[in-house]
């Protein structure tokens, strides 16, 4: 084998590894980048603090008042299971 032959296969070798260690090195840590929010940050009390309750003289809304319960006696076929396995 030649010295060139050897060399250029030694680069081959060597050179993808420098690279990829390279690269590595400048890539910004993971852990740190999305430590968490960086806005404001609300409690899930302070959140349903302001969530209005809903009392039950209010009146359905248009889109819900067709929306019924049903159970396996009235629907079989929602609760067949399915072949696919999902």
């Amino acid at each position: 084998m030649e010295l060139a032959t050897a060399l250029i296969w030694t680069l081959r070798i060597v050179l993808p590894i420098i690279l990829f260690c390279i690269y590595f090195r400048l890539q910004s840590p993971k852990d740190e980048q999305h430590a968490g929010p960086s806005g404001q940050s609300y409690s899930r009390g302070e959140i349903m603090a302001h969530r209005k309750a809903i009392t039950p003289d209010c009146p359905i809304p248009t889109g819900l008042v067709d929306v019924t319960l049903k159970d396996q006696t009235e629907a079989p076929a929602l609760f067949v299971a399915s072949a696919s396995g999902r």
